[in-house]
């Protein structure tokens, strides 16, 4: 024999299911399906929102066996948790209205419910009022996904009263007034992956007209493009507090491309976009927080990366964290292009805060099309940034002032000249011939050796710097001459001024400027030259360049722990001679007047320039 008793039981317990349900005032959820494109009567869509709105169920789904529906008078608003076209793989449904047909789809469910509703996959057109109107008390979430929302009479989707509405993978788009409206009461909206452009005036207009922080939207990973052809409203307009505008792209719209629209308004924060090619500014914000002073910037090709100097005014405001963004800048002072952030935290009682940030130098484009792609910046672009502080501060500033590469040192080098190497007392390109190939330039916190100082009997008369992105006409101005001969450069004399300088435009190592500085023969010898380029518009350097360079006529490197001049260069010398058939190298130890010959008038100026402990260049760590 069958045991029915299984069976029973389920069938009791679905009975005892669908009373209890009665009882509650709920049927089970139903599918209601639309066959009829027509603008009223059975299984159209006005028949399918009264049977939802009319049966109190869970959630009830409308489903469509057309493509396309018609609709020449108001729908019916929609009063009870539903699902339209919530079916896997479901094709697109066009719902189109007419001039009389009002709102498109009107959400309005009471506060009593809490399921959710879903748009998905339908596409509403051409309805002389909003596309959308979600105006829901309800505590359930309205969703619309893969939705296409273009060419209506006022909004595309308007918010209002409402909370937790989503707006994801939608094309929002040339609607007669603004893209997405979020007004007072909507809050906690999450506006994800839209494409919103064309719509006659803002593409994402948020507004509450409070300062409360209550997250009233979320627009992340959108293109917001071409929007606010009316009165120049742009892309994105914030007129509340609490919202975050990120990892979009807003290009090319009528107006700013933020705009942060109150002095109320606070804690909005607009980081880590794509922001260019608006008629306004990138972002025109109302916050009392200034922008970043930046820096001119240097690359690390190396390391693939950008280092940013930047200042913060922080006056009056302690122990806060700010975050600086770094943009590439469509040259129009927007940040086109996001590059990476640093931080600072300001100290008790605040003040001006200065740092530095190393960010990727590699940066993207989604959209447009014709952009789209990965990059690397280069010397040729310029960079501006946006700073924004935590909860319940002070919105994203405006864009910073724009800056341009740094000048970067090459190479430095000391050169003979006037010597045989070059033949001539003047600056020209043969003085590349004179340069000591076996010295360098002493740096800052090095301590000198033989390759740090000449031996040449001239003395220092010609060096070299080979630096890269200068902008102005560099001249003796730009830099500070120094003498001395000891470990206290700070109390050094003036040195005697140079009687040229000239600059060799890509004449240096890999295409940079070459400036050679020339002294009169004698002028700077048996000391010291410390020489100091400074950071100034026309260097273009972030900070002052030091080197030094040191001279001892007649020394030949002898000893690594000093460098007096006696008898053992005097023995050397003679013992190194260089007669006109084996012509001495530019690197010889023993021609110290630089005639490519080493003979007696070299052993002469070692004897004429001997020196003492005390009198000899001292091996400076400065």
């Amino acid at each position: 024999m069958i045991d029915s008793r299984p069976a029973t039981q389920a069938i009791r317990a679905a009975g005892t299911l669908v009373l209890m349900m009665m009882l509650a005032g709920r049927v089970p959820a139903e599918t209601f399906t639309v066959t009829s494109s027509s603008n009223s009567g059975t299984n159209t869509l006005r028949w399918a929102i009264d049977q939802a709105n009319t049966e109190y169920a869970t959630q009830h789904n409308i489903e469509f066996s057309v493509t396309q529906v018609n609709i020449t008078t108001p729908l019916p608003e929609i009063t009870r948790p539903v699902q339209i076209n919530e079916v896997p793989d479901s094709d697109n449904v066009t719902i189109t209205g007419g001039a009389n047909a009002g709102d498109g789809l009107v959400f309005d469910i009471p506060s009593s419910e809490t399921n959710f509703s879903k748009l998905n996959n339908v596409t509403i057109e051409d309805f002389a009022g909003s596309g959308v109107v979600i105006d829901s008390d309800g505590s359930g979430n309205i969703e619309l996904e893969l939705c296409t929302i273009y060419n209506n009479g006022a909004k595309g989707v308007l918010i209002q009263s409402s909370e937790d509405a989503d707006v994801a993978n939608c094309t929002i788009s040339d609607n007669g007034s603004r893209g997405i409206d979020v007004r007072i009461g909507g809050k906690d909206c999450f506006i994800y992956s839209c494409t919103i452009n064309g719509n006659s005036s803002t593409g994402v207009y948020l507004y509450d007209g409070s300062t409360a922080t209550d997250d009233i939207a979320i627009v992340r990973d959108c293109q917001i493009t071409d929007n606010g052809a009316v009165a120049s409203k742009g892309g994105v307009q914030i007129w509340n507090s609490g919202s975050r505008v990120n990892e979009n792209h807003i290009y090319e719209n009528f107006g700013p491309g933020v705009k942060i629209g109150m002095d109320f308004t606070t804690d909005n924060e607009v980081r880590e976009n794509n922001i260019f090619l608006n008629s306004g500014k990138g972002i025109q914000s109302a916050s009392d927080q200034s922008p970043p002073v930046l820096g001119r910037f240097s690359i690390d090709e190396t390391g693939g990366t950008v280092t940013i100097p930047y200042t913060i005014d922080a006056t009056g405001i302690p122990n806060e964290t700010f975050y600086v963004d770094f943009y590439v800048s469509d040259d129009d002072g927007e940040g086109a292009a996001w590059l990476g952030y640093g931080s600072t935290t300001s100290g008790s009682p605040g003040g001006i805060l200065s740092g530095e940030a190393t960010v990727p130098w590699n940066y993207s484009y989604d959209y447009p099309p014709e952009l789209a792609g990965n990059y690397t910046l280069d010397e040729t672009e310029l960079i501006v940034a946006t700073v924004s502080r935590g909860p319940g501060d002070p919105d994203t500033s405006e864009f910073s002032a724009e800056v341009d590469v740094a000048a970067e040192i090459a190479d430095r080098y000391v050169f003979y000249n006037n010597s045989s190497w070059d033949d001539t007392s003047a600056a020209e390109p043969e003085d590349d011939d004179a340069i000591a190939t076996d010295k360098e330039a002493l740096l800052p916190g090095e301590t000198a050796e033989f390759k740090h100082y000449t031996s040449y009997v001239s003395g220092l008369n010609g060096i070299m710097i080979d630096i890269h992105w200068t902008e102005g006409a560099i001249d003796a101005s730009d830099f500070v001459f120094k003498v001395g001969n000891d470990d206290n450069p700070g109390s050094w004399a003036t040195a005697p001024a140079p009687i040229e300088v000239d600059v060799r435009s890509g004449a240096g190592v890999d295409g940079s400027d070459r400036i050679t500085i020339i002294w009169a023969d004698s002028a700077i010898r048996g000391e010291w030259l410390q020489v100091t380029m400074l950071a100034n518009a026309d260097t273009c350097l972030n900070e002052n360049d030091v080197f030094y360079f040191g001279n001892a006529p007649g020394e030949t490197g002898d000893s690594a722990t000093d460098a007096i001049v006696d008898a053992t260069d005097i023995t050397d010398t003679r013992n190194h001679p260089h007669p006109f058939f084996d012509p001495a190298p530019i690197d010889c130890n023993y021609d110290f007047n630089r005639d490519k010959r080493g003979n007696s008038i070299d052993v002469l100026i070692a004897r004429s320039n001997q020196t003492t402990p005390e009198t000899a260049l001292q091996l400076i760590d400065p």
